[in-house]
């Protein structure tokens, strides 16, 4: 793929995106609070992923530095041989489209029991496809100039709610520290989310191509890291200091129900309406950018000369996987989708580019002479 200067990105507009998507999390399941020990020291684990995330996306990070403005399906096919990267681009297409239908269930989910509860979640579920399909033809680079605006209302919520519900906290529930805890399964726990739960990794190292030469990748992810880590670590402190260790692990949306709690000097009824607000937006970063990426890899995969042809095809398969999960009651069914996944991240987010990595350097004479 060649890439246009008029597609060139900032490492703001990719920051904005990357710290957007990694809050949603914490904002849909926040699950630092349920993985072991499950405790008061439940925000360590937040401190040491951030840490497990740098060393096990070091492959990725070397293949995007070494082929700076080159799209991966290109290099991949370059390194590993045309079919095999095409294969792989082809599976790496599929699995970027797995994101959009997890997080747009979640999201129905939260919907329909509590505000739209009559409401048929096949008709929830196109409005929201529709909206994806509409971004995804706007681009990529609009929907990261979006980013810029409205990652400011998503990190200016976490900290306007940390301050409003400061009133409520209880700081003794995380004392004594590491007293039901060991190093050692914190540790455990953090590798866990990072290898397990970083599903933005292939997303990165797909927009990273068109991350302008002037900025560096490598402390591009490295700032996002850092101001994800520390708003993870504020929605995880200000949830069991308000709502204590035990209850969160059994709420479906523990931030939500954070938000609940606060009350605004009696000015605002509901004033979680706005951390809703910001959970949409986030989920809108999730569904458009990785549609609009997952039909550019097909593009490069077929040798089409646009990404177009291929955005309703796509959206209509994660359409059809959103409403055939509400009425599937195969518990094999919903395992494959909701917990085998994480062994899919594991291989395309750090198995994949470490398999790229270690071929690139048996073929790095050649490669060079290919004039890359």
């Amino acid at each position: 793929m060649k890439i246009s200067p008029s597609t060139k990105l900032t490492s703001f507009q990719i920051l904005a995106v990357f710290i957007s998507l990694r809050v949603l999390v914490s904002f849909s399941f926040t699950p630092t609070l349920r993985l072991p020990p499950a405790n008061q020291d439940a925000w360590m684990i937040d401190l040491l992923t951030g840490f497990y995330i740098v060393i096990l996306y070091i492959p990725s990070l070397f293949l995007m530095n070494r082929f700076r403005n080159v799209f991966f399906t290109e290099y991949y096919e370059l390194i590993v041989g045309k079919w095999i990267g095409k294969i792989l681009s082809f599976l790496t297409s599929l699995y970027l489209l797995y994101w959009p239908f997890f997080f747009t269930v979640i999201l129905i989910d939260f919907i329909k029991t509590t505000t739209l509860t009559k409401t048929p979640m096949y008709v929830i579920a196109g409005i929201l496809v529709a909206i994806g399909v509409y971004a995804a033809f706007k681009g990529l680079e609009s929907q990261l100039r979006a980013a810029e605006v409205f990652v400011f209302y998503i990190i200016g919520i976490v900290i306007i709610f940390t301050i409003l519900g400061f009133n409520k906290m209880d700081f003794s529930v995380f004392l004594p520290v590491l007293s039901d805890s060991s190093f050692l399964t914190l540790n455990k726990s953090a590798l866990f989310l990072g290898a397990g739960r970083f599903s933005d990794g292939v997303f990165l190292l797909g927009i990273s191509a068109f991350l302008d030469k002037k900025y560096s990748i490598i402390r591009c992810l490295i700032i996002g890291i850092i101001v994800f880590t520390l708003f993870s670590m504020l929605m995880t402190v200000s949830i069991q200091a308000v709502l204590g260790v035990e209850l969160p692990k059994h709420m479906n949306f523990p931030y939500f129900a954070f938000a609940r709690q606060i009350d605004a000097f009696h000015i605002f009824q509901r004033i979680e309406f706005f951390s809703v607000a910001a959970w949409i937006f986030g989920f809108l970063f999730k569904l458009c950018p990785f549609l609009t990426l997952s039909a550019m890899i097909m593009k490069e995969v077929y040798g089409a000369k646009s990404e177009k042809p291929f955005i309703i095809p796509l959206a209509v398969l994660v359409y059809i996987l959103i409403i055939t999960t509400a009425v599937a009651s195969n518990p094999f069914y919903r395992k494959i989708l909701f917990v085998y996944i994480y062994y899919a991240i594991n291989f395309f987010t750090f198995a994949i580019p470490l398999f790229v990595f270690i071929v690139y350097f048996f073929r790095r004479k050649s490669i060079k002479n290919r004039g890359y």
